[in-house]
């Protein structure tokens, strides 16, 4: 993208953030600020320091560090044709260049400018598969431990709790679930009654017990897997 530097930076001995900012010219060309103010006895003098990581004809980044006699800081600006952006509105591609260049060509000052999207994602947010047997009934089914009904592609909620005192309960392993059920451990059973594996996306706050059952927060049945 079009950009030019300016030596014109702050000359006092304080000054913040917005007078160490890039600025968008309205021609769309982005002026940068580097160089030092008048010097300032033992202190040293102010100065603006910007260097560019990325120069794309489609989008710019840039670190820029300050400092006066009162502290300093560093900010990244990213910008594209429609103006200003920020770390979190880039793309997964975008984030892990400019993470490249930061590696490559970011001063020794410069900090992180964050982390790519899929490390930040907490574990609560991170669905994963899991298994339910449930008994079939009218327009859908029903959970072995009470009339709860649950639809295939309905997300079910409720709180996670310790000691079984909430959640929605689920297994990571099939066969394990299976067996479990064969073996007369799992739940309400009566003769009779068709039961069903359940397919299920799963995520949210999770509490393992020890034998192989989970508590978590949503749970959306997928597909029947086989009857039981």
């Amino acid at each position: 993208m079009k950009h030019q530097e300016s030596n014109r930076v702050p000359d006092s001995t304080y000054f913040r953030t917005g007078d160490a900012e890039p600025t968008i010219e309205p021609d769309g060309s982005i002026t940068l600020l580097n160089g030092h103010g008048s010097r300032r006895s033992s202190w040293g003098a102010p100065q603006v320091n910007t260097t560019v990581l990325i120069d794309e004809p489609d989008f710019l980044t840039v670190v820029v560090g300050f400092s006066h006699k009162h502290g300093g800081g560093q900010f990244y600006r990213y910008y594209t044709p429609a103006g200003q952006t920020d770390w979190a509105h880039l793309s997964d591609e975008r984030q892990t260049a400019v993470l490249a260049a930061y590696e490559s060509k970011a001063p020794s000052w410069a900090r992180k400018p964050g982390k790519p999207r899929a490390e930040r994602k907490s574990p609560e947010h991170t669905h994963f598969t899991a298994y339910k047997v449930m008994r079939v009934a009218a327009g859908g089914f029903l959970s072995l431990y009470n009339d709860f009904g649950w639809q295939l592609g309905r997300r079910n909620a409720d709180g996670v709790r310790e000691n079984h005192a909430g959640g929605l309960y689920i297994h990571k392993d099939s066969e394990r679930i299976v067996n479990l059920f064969d073996a007369g451990e799992l739940g309400k059973v009566r003769p009779g009654w068709q039961h069903v594996l359940v397919e299920c996306d799963c995520y949210g706050k999770t509490v393992e017990y020890d034998n192989g059952k989970i508590a978590v927060t949503y749970v959306t049945p997928l597909r029947v897997i086989r009857e039981l």
